[in-house]
């Protein structure tokens, strides 16, 4: 996975924060929507497995709630904390990830593990029992 691919992550968190700059920070919420879902779509259809796109959906998830807040209540607080509360949504993603032990970073590792090796990566405790070390 080159650094477009790895670029290509950011699009939504990019399109968000250059329309909100130059419009309204609600048409920067639909913007960030509207890209997340074009490219999830994408990796959908690309045969992409979903566990390798738990950020995608979390950003997807998170510009629909800032989405909803701010057409509710465009004057919300919130408008000039998105910035800081997208970083805890990103960090309550990663955290949550690895509380159900299914850490988003797996999905992103297995995507860039050739097929052949079997996807053999398997986070600690999760290996069959005659695999563990120790």
């Amino acid at each position: 996975m080159g650094f477009v691919a790895y670029l290509r992550g950011f699009v939504p968190w990019i399109v968000a924060g250059v329309v909100s700059g130059f419009v309204d920070w609600r048409w920067g919420a639909l913007g960030g929507v509207v890209s997340g879902v074009l490219l999830l779509l994408q990796d959908l259809r690309r045969g992409v497995d979903l566990d390798a796109l738990i950020l995608e959906a979390s950003t997807i998830v998170y510009f629909v709630v800032i989405g909803a807040v701010s057409v509710a209540d465009p004057d919300s607080a919130l408008k000039d904390h998105s910035d800081v509360l997208s970083f805890a949504w990103l960090a309550a993603t990663a955290w949550g990830s690895m509380a159900i032990r299914r850490p988003f970073t797996l999905g992103i590792a297995k995507r860039q593990t050739p097929r052949v090796l079997g996807h053999a990566a398997v986070p600690p405790g999760q290996q069959p029992h005659h695999q563990r070390l120790g």
